[in-house]
């Protein structure tokens, strides 16, 4: 699932959804939910919230969203921390139950923020593990990317690294050992036409094969200067073709290079991009 991290009110996101933190009863709050009551329109939210008539903990309803950009609001009701092993599995659950709400209704765009860390007491370095867990592991049918927003700097910068930490260690990049690089790049003189092809040129392995399928942009994002120069440039821009969005890519690479001061060459005969040691 595609995540960003965002230092911004929630209330002003542009997506086609946004998440509240609830309480059981579905009441205008404080905080976040009570600014969400403000913006969308207390009178006709807490009326369609009654209809309802509440949420239980870990649980997920939707409403209208008023006079928000956001067509609509997920209410999620995420658990008051007491220390014990059933909290954190009860906001796993608030986040996995509004994922798949958003999910269900064809929503494309969804703004989350961290449920339980206010006034439910659940400690931020606790929290954000189960949220980045949960929403990175949601593989959705129509949901395309969610955007945790931190009202703060200090939940914006706890966020932030925990979301490199997490797509550091989780990066399929980093799985595949170099020889997989050299013997792509060298055996790839034209570009694949299907799965088959392909295959075959990351050495036969189906368990190499099925990484190389999961990798995405964000992933070379990722990756340092020192893990992004052991993978031949070529390979990235042969990535780009059969996994990626082919041409669309080259600027995009020129410019991740650029950014980390790697040398490069573009040769323009065979419309591939060079890495030179």
């Amino acid at each position: 699932m595609n995540l960003e991290i965002v230092l911004g009110n929630i209330v002003e996101a542009k997506t086609d959804a946004i998440l509240n933190c609830a309480n059981c009863f579905l009441e205008r709050g404080g905080g976040v939910c009570g600014a969400i009551f403000e913006r969308a329109g207390v009178k006709e939210l807490e009326k369609e919230c009654k209809e309802i008539g509440g949420c239980e903990i870990g649980h997920a309803v939707i409403t209208k969203g008023y006079n928000l950009y956001a067509k609509y609001i997920i209410h999620t009701v995420g658990p008051i921390y007491y220390g014990r092993e059933e909290d954190s599995k009860k906001l796993e659950e608030a986040y996995l139950s509004a994922l798949k709400l958003a999910d269900e209704n064809n929503i494309k765009t969804f703004a989350l923020c961290s449920v339980s860390t206010g006034i439910f007491g659940f400690p931020l370095q606790k929290a954000i593990p189960i949220a980045l867990k949960t929403i990175h592991s949601f593989k959705p049918k129509s949901l395309e990317k969610c955007y945790m927003y931190c009202i703060d700097k200090n939940t914006y910068d706890f966020f932030y690294k925990a979301e490199q930490e997490y797509r550091k260690s989780h990066n399929p990049l980093l799985k595949l050992p170099t020889k997989v690089f050299v013997d792509f790049i060298k055996n790839n003189s034209k570009l694949c036409k299907d799965d088959e092809e392909l295959k075959e040129k990351v050495n036969n392995s189906e368990e190499q094969f099925e990484i190389m399928r999961k990798i995405k942009w964000e992933d070379f994002e990722a990756l340092s200067k020192e893990e992004l120069a052991r993978i031949p440039i070529g390979w990235i821009y042969d990535w780009a073709h059969i996994c990626g969005g082919g041409y669309d890519y080259q600027e995009k690479i020129k410019a991740l290079f650029e950014k980390h001061n790697l040398p490069l060459q573009f040769d323009k005969r065979k419309y591939l991009l060079k890495y030179n040691k």
